[in-house]
Protein backbone atom coordinates (compact mmCIF):
# COMPACT_ATOMS: atom_id res chain seq x y z
CA UNK A 1 0.00 0.00 0.00
CA UNK A 2 1.35 3.33 -0.44
CA UNK A 3 0.13 7.27 -1.14
CA UNK A 4 1.22 9.72 -3.57
CA UNK A 5 0.67 13.90 -3.42
CA UNK A 6 1.92 16.29 -6.10
CA UNK A 7 1.26 19.75 -6.94
CA UNK A 8 2.55 21.86 -9.85
CA UNK A 9 2.26 25.48 -10.58
CA UNK A 10 2.32 26.21 -14.56
CA UNK A 11 2.43 29.27 -16.18
CA UNK A 12 0.58 29.19 -20.02
CA UNK A 13 1.07 32.92 -21.70
CA UNK A 14 -0.83 33.33 -25.29
CA UNK A 15 0.56 36.35 -27.48
CA UNK A 16 0.25 37.71 -30.71
CA UNK A 17 2.95 40.36 -30.99
CA UNK A 18 3.21 42.36 -34.23
CA UNK A 19 5.93 45.07 -34.23
CA UNK A 20 4.93 48.39 -35.30
CA UNK A 21 1.08 47.33 -34.47
CA UNK A 22 0.19 50.38 -32.54
CA UNK A 23 1.63 53.40 -35.05
CA UNK A 24 -0.81 51.38 -38.18
CA UNK A 25 -3.54 51.24 -35.89
CA UNK A 26 -3.05 54.41 -34.32
CA UNK A 27 -4.56 53.11 -30.81
CA UNK A 28 -2.07 51.85 -28.30
CA UNK A 29 -2.16 48.06 -26.84
CA UNK A 30 -2.42 49.27 -23.79
CA UNK A 31 -6.24 50.72 -24.64
CA UNK A 32 -7.08 47.50 -24.29
CA UNK A 33 -5.00 46.75 -21.35
CA UNK A 34 -2.11 44.57 -23.76
CA UNK A 35 1.75 44.91 -23.68
CA UNK A 36 2.98 47.70 -26.29
CA UNK A 37 2.46 46.37 -30.06
CA UNK A 38 0.31 43.24 -29.11
CA UNK A 39 -2.92 42.16 -30.67
CA UNK A 40 -3.56 39.56 -28.23
CA UNK A 41 -2.07 39.16 -24.73
CA UNK A 42 -3.36 36.39 -22.30
CA UNK A 43 -2.36 33.95 -19.40
CA UNK A 44 -3.23 31.11 -17.24
CA UNK A 45 -1.64 30.79 -14.01
CA UNK A 46 -2.70 27.07 -13.20
CA UNK A 47 -2.30 25.30 -9.83
CA UNK A 48 -3.19 21.53 -9.67
CA UNK A 49 -3.01 19.20 -6.59
CA UNK A 50 -3.38 15.61 -6.82
CA UNK A 51 -2.84 13.24 -4.18
CA UNK A 52 -3.85 9.03 -4.14
CA UNK A 53 -4.15 6.26 -2.05
CA UNK A 54 -3.73 2.62 -3.30
CA UNK A 55 -3.08 -0.80 -2.15
CA UNK A 56 -3.10 -4.25 -3.30
CA UNK A 57 -3.94 -7.57 -1.91
CA UNK A 58 -3.73 -11.22 -2.78
CA UNK A 59 -5.46 -14.37 -1.27
CA UNK A 60 -4.34 -18.37 -2.35
CA UNK A 61 -6.52 -21.11 -3.05
CA UNK A 62 -4.64 -24.24 -3.89
CA UNK A 63 -3.10 -23.63 -6.89
CA UNK A 64 -4.97 -20.24 -7.35
CA UNK A 65 -4.07 -16.61 -6.46
CA UNK A 66 -6.54 -14.07 -6.62
CA UNK A 67 -5.06 -10.28 -6.51
CA UNK A 68 -7.40 -7.24 -5.69
CA UNK A 69 -5.87 -3.94 -5.89
CA UNK A 70 -7.47 -0.13 -5.45
CA UNK A 71 -6.26 3.39 -6.37
CA UNK A 72 -8.41 6.39 -5.34
CA UNK A 73 -7.18 9.51 -6.72
CA UNK A 74 -8.36 13.47 -6.35
CA UNK A 75 -7.31 15.61 -8.84
CA UNK A 76 -8.22 19.48 -8.55
CA UNK A 77 -7.02 22.52 -10.55
CA UNK A 78 -6.98 26.65 -10.03
CA UNK A 79 -6.98 29.10 -12.39
CA UNK A 80 -6.03 32.69 -12.78
CA UNK A 81 -6.87 33.81 -16.39
CA UNK A 82 -6.66 37.47 -17.98
CA UNK A 83 -6.83 37.99 -21.63
CA UNK A 84 -6.82 41.36 -23.11
CA UNK A 85 -6.12 43.08 -26.66
CA UNK A 86 -7.37 44.57 -29.74
CA UNK A 87 -8.65 40.74 -30.55
CA UNK A 88 -10.14 40.14 -27.68
CA UNK A 89 -11.84 43.56 -27.32
CA UNK A 90 -10.56 44.56 -24.27
CA UNK A 91 -9.34 43.07 -21.15
CA UNK A 92 -11.01 40.70 -18.97
CA UNK A 93 -10.34 38.65 -16.20
CA UNK A 94 -12.98 36.49 -15.34
CA UNK A 95 -12.48 34.17 -12.77
CA UNK A 96 -13.09 30.28 -13.86
CA UNK A 97 -14.52 27.73 -11.38
CA UNK A 98 -12.42 25.31 -9.89
CA UNK A 99 -12.47 21.98 -12.00
CA UNK A 100 -11.86 18.68 -9.72
CA UNK A 101 -12.18 14.81 -10.18
CA UNK A 102 -12.03 12.04 -7.63
CA UNK A 103 -12.72 8.42 -8.24
CA UNK A 104 -11.47 4.92 -7.72
CA UNK A 105 -9.83 2.13 -10.16
CA UNK A 106 -9.39 -0.92 -9.49
CA UNK A 107 -7.82 -4.05 -10.83
CA UNK A 108 -8.57 -7.49 -10.38
CA UNK A 109 -6.08 -11.11 -11.31
CA UNK A 110 -6.90 -14.28 -11.08
CA UNK A 111 -4.00 -17.04 -11.49
CA UNK A 112 -3.34 -20.38 -11.90
CA UNK A 113 -0.23 -22.36 -11.28
CA UNK A 114 0.14 -25.04 -13.97
CA UNK A 115 3.34 -26.37 -12.42
CA UNK A 116 5.98 -24.77 -10.36
CA UNK A 117 7.58 -23.33 -13.84
CA UNK A 118 4.57 -22.11 -15.37
CA UNK A 119 1.27 -20.35 -14.64
CA UNK A 120 -1.77 -18.46 -16.45
CA UNK A 121 -3.42 -15.71 -15.78
CA UNK A 122 -6.53 -13.12 -16.32
CA UNK A 123 -6.76 -9.75 -15.45
CA UNK A 124 -8.67 -6.79 -15.21
CA UNK A 125 -8.04 -3.12 -14.78
CA UNK A 126 -8.95 0.52 -15.41
CA UNK A 127 -6.58 3.35 -16.02
CA UNK A 128 -7.11 6.70 -16.56
CA UNK A 129 -4.97 10.22 -17.60
CA UNK A 130 -5.66 13.31 -15.87
CA UNK A 131 -7.55 16.68 -17.41
CA UNK A 132 -6.32 20.01 -17.67
CA UNK A 133 -6.86 23.21 -19.05
CA UNK A 134 -7.43 24.76 -22.16
CA UNK A 135 -5.44 28.07 -22.78
CA UNK A 136 -6.98 31.29 -23.88
CA UNK A 137 -9.51 31.62 -26.67
CA UNK A 138 -10.43 35.30 -27.85
CA UNK A 139 -14.02 35.75 -28.48
CA UNK A 140 -13.95 38.67 -30.67
CA UNK A 141 -11.88 36.58 -33.11
CA UNK A 142 -13.50 33.23 -32.39
CA UNK A 143 -17.03 34.32 -31.39
CA UNK A 144 -19.10 32.59 -33.88
CA UNK A 145 -17.17 29.07 -33.43
CA UNK A 146 -17.09 29.49 -29.26
CA UNK A 147 -20.92 29.76 -29.99
CA UNK A 148 -21.45 26.96 -31.88
CA UNK A 149 -19.17 25.03 -28.98
CA UNK A 150 -21.32 26.57 -26.37
CA UNK A 151 -24.51 25.22 -27.95
CA UNK A 152 -23.28 21.95 -28.54
CA UNK A 153 -22.78 21.75 -24.94
CA UNK A 154 -19.38 22.06 -24.77
CA UNK A 155 -16.52 23.82 -22.71
CA UNK A 156 -13.28 25.25 -23.63
CA UNK A 157 -12.07 25.81 -20.37
CA UNK A 158 -11.42 22.48 -19.23
CA UNK A 159 -11.09 19.26 -20.87
CA UNK A 160 -11.73 15.95 -18.08
CA UNK A 161 -9.74 12.68 -17.51
CA UNK A 162 -9.92 10.08 -20.16
CA UNK A 163 -9.72 6.51 -19.00
CA UNK A 164 -9.95 3.03 -20.68
CA UNK A 165 -10.23 -0.47 -19.29
CA UNK A 166 -7.85 -3.23 -19.74
CA UNK A 167 -8.72 -6.78 -20.01
CA UNK A 168 -5.81 -9.34 -20.32
CA UNK A 169 -4.90 -13.32 -20.48
CA UNK A 170 -1.21 -14.40 -20.44
CA UNK A 171 1.17 -17.29 -19.66
CA UNK A 172 4.38 -16.45 -17.54
CA UNK A 173 6.96 -19.20 -17.17
CA UNK A 174 10.40 -20.64 -17.17
CA UNK A 175 11.98 -23.51 -18.78
CA UNK A 176 15.83 -25.44 -18.70
CA UNK A 177 15.75 -24.93 -15.08
CA UNK A 178 15.54 -21.67 -15.42
CA UNK A 179 17.62 -20.17 -17.77
CA UNK A 180 14.74 -19.62 -20.41
CA UNK A 181 11.98 -17.54 -19.21
CA UNK A 182 8.98 -16.19 -21.46
CA UNK A 183 5.55 -14.13 -21.34
CA UNK A 184 2.83 -14.01 -23.70
CA UNK A 185 -0.37 -12.38 -23.70
CA UNK A 186 -3.48 -11.30 -25.35
CA UNK A 187 -5.02 -8.01 -24.40
CA UNK A 188 -8.00 -5.79 -25.46
CA UNK A 189 -8.78 -2.09 -24.32
CA UNK A 190 -11.69 -0.29 -24.04
CA UNK A 191 -10.84 3.79 -24.42
CA UNK A 192 -13.58 6.13 -23.08
CA UNK A 193 -13.51 10.24 -23.55
CA UNK A 194 -10.03 10.45 -25.59
CA UNK A 195 -8.95 14.07 -24.98
CA UNK A 196 -8.80 15.28 -28.61
CA UNK A 197 -8.04 18.75 -30.01
CA UNK A 198 -10.55 21.01 -31.86
CA UNK A 199 -8.86 23.52 -34.44
CA UNK A 200 -10.91 26.68 -35.03
CA UNK A 201 -10.44 28.07 -38.44
CA UNK A 202 -9.93 31.61 -36.23
CA UNK A 203 -6.49 30.59 -35.28
CA UNK A 204 -7.06 28.95 -31.62
CA UNK A 205 -8.18 25.74 -30.68
CA UNK A 206 -9.35 23.55 -27.21
CA UNK A 207 -8.56 19.68 -26.17
CA UNK A 208 -11.75 18.13 -25.58
CA UNK A 209 -13.64 14.78 -24.67
CA UNK A 210 -14.84 13.41 -28.01
CA UNK A 211 -13.74 10.09 -28.96
CA UNK A 212 -13.69 6.18 -28.55
CA UNK A 213 -11.12 3.27 -29.38
CA UNK A 214 -10.98 -0.23 -28.93
CA UNK A 215 -7.72 -1.62 -29.18
CA UNK A 216 -6.21 -5.33 -29.33
CA UNK A 217 -3.22 -7.42 -29.56
CA UNK A 218 -0.44 -9.80 -28.60
CA UNK A 219 2.73 -9.33 -26.65
CA UNK A 220 5.57 -11.71 -26.43
CA UNK A 221 8.79 -11.83 -24.75
CA UNK A 222 11.21 -14.38 -24.42
CA UNK A 223 14.89 -14.10 -22.60
CA UNK A 224 17.52 -17.15 -22.27
CA UNK A 225 20.91 -17.12 -20.70
CA UNK A 226 23.38 -18.53 -22.92
CA UNK A 227 26.12 -18.91 -20.77
CA UNK A 228 27.23 -17.31 -17.28
CA UNK A 229 27.89 -13.88 -19.86
CA UNK A 230 25.94 -13.95 -22.04
CA UNK A 231 21.99 -13.31 -22.27
CA UNK A 232 19.87 -13.30 -25.45
CA UNK A 233 16.33 -11.50 -25.19
CA UNK A 234 13.28 -11.22 -27.65
CA UNK A 235 10.11 -9.70 -27.49
CA UNK A 236 7.46 -8.43 -29.77
CA UNK A 237 4.06 -7.17 -30.23
CA UNK A 238 0.86 -6.78 -32.42
CA UNK A 239 -1.76 -4.28 -31.83
CA UNK A 240 -4.47 -3.11 -34.01
CA UNK A 241 -6.11 0.27 -32.76
CA UNK A 242 -9.73 1.78 -34.28
CA UNK A 243 -12.22 4.54 -33.45
CA UNK A 244 -15.30 2.67 -32.17
CA UNK A 245 -17.26 5.43 -33.46
CA UNK A 246 -17.01 9.00 -35.38
CA UNK A 247 -14.89 11.64 -34.24
CA UNK A 248 -15.93 14.88 -36.13
CA UNK A 249 -13.04 17.39 -34.20
CA UNK A 250 -10.03 15.22 -35.87
CA UNK A 251 -12.45 14.79 -39.55
CA UNK A 252 -12.38 10.38 -38.43
CA UNK A 253 -14.61 7.96 -38.95
CA UNK A 254 -15.58 4.44 -37.05
CA UNK A 255 -12.95 1.97 -37.89
CA UNK A 256 -9.99 4.14 -38.58
CA UNK A 257 -7.07 3.23 -36.85
CA UNK A 258 -5.88 4.71 -33.86
CA UNK A 259 -3.37 5.57 -31.38
CA UNK A 260 -3.07 4.89 -27.91
CA UNK A 261 -3.18 7.25 -24.78
CA UNK A 262 0.82 7.18 -24.41
CA UNK A 263 0.82 8.70 -20.47
CA UNK A 264 -2.39 6.48 -18.63
CA UNK A 265 -1.74 5.66 -15.18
Amino acid sequence: MGAYFDKTDTFYLNTFPVPGADAVLGTPSSFFGAPEDHLFYGFDDLTVETYAFFGEAYYSIGDFTITGGLRYFNWEQDIEFYQSGLFNGGANSDPRPKSSVDDINPKLNISYDISDDSLVYVQAARGFRYGGINGAVPESVCAEELAEVDRQGGDVRFFDPDKLWNYEIGNKGTLADGRVSYNAAYFYIDWDDMQTTRSFTCGFGFRENVGKVVSQGFEFELNAQLSERMTLGFGGSWINSELDGDVPNLNASKGDKARMCPSCH
